[in-house]
């Protein structure tokens, strides 16, 4: 379901050709939240984007191992265009609280 309303126009992870150090970029501004939120829990987006940083991690971890040198991951969450009135403050508050549970992890 979620593949439905995130595509690589909405979120794609990329990486920098000077370091190989990896880019994960969020451009919520570009999803439909209403529609997306309608469909899913705030719980589900959470594990959601856990999951994607997770899956970005062990690429990481990955490329490490064979270029014998740490690659870092920074994670992007371009808000332009996203509505602070009108949008889907349960997609925001899925954000936050992603952000905050990889912090802790």
């Amino acid at each position: 379901i979620i593949n439905e309303y995130l595509t690589t126009t909405q979120c794609i992870t990329t990486s920098l050709p000077s370091t190989n150090d990896l880019i994960y970029c969020i451009r919520a501004g570009k999803i439909d939240d209403k529609g997306l939120m309608s469909k899913v829990s705030i719980d589900q987006m959470v594990d959601f984007f856990l999951y994607c940083k997770e899956v970005n991690a062990m690429v990481a971890d990955m490329r490490s191992v064979q270029s014998d040198s740490l690659l870092k991951i920074v994670t992007c969450n371009d808000l332009k265009g996203v509505k602070l009135v009108g949008g889907s403050s349960d997609f925001r508050a899925s954000l936050s609280a992603a952000s905050k549970k990889a912090n802790d992890l």
